[in-house]
């Protein structure tokens, strides 16, 4: 990964942890623990970690051609999984 596929990278994560942080302060809910960017040699995987212990990986370069918008809500759903209506942990695994 270069510099600059790291920079747009962070761009757009900053994007998306903006977007969350909104979710949560309409769902009144919080959602997104930490968010980073992984890479080594051969690959980068972006990285969402939730409160509730649930981590959610997708490849970079899908990250990056997903809409924005569509990765919040998908990060969102994602990371809430688990959550029930009350803010339960689901008794469903």
């Amino acid at each position: 990964m270069t510099d600059i596929e790291r920079r747009k990278g962070m761009e757009v994560l900053r994007y998306v942890k903006n977007g969350i942080k909104e979710v949560e302060k309409q769902a009144n809910l919080k959602i997104l623990s930490f968010a980073s960017i992984v890479s080594d040699e051969d690959s980068a995987t972006v990285c969402f970690n939730g409160y509730n212990e649930t981590r959610y990986e997708i490849p970079y370069q899908i990250f990056m051609t997903i809409p924005q918008k569509r990765i919040i809500i998908e990060v969102a759903r994602a990371l809430t999984i688990d959550i029930n209506d009350y803010g339960m942990e689901s008794c469903y695994k």
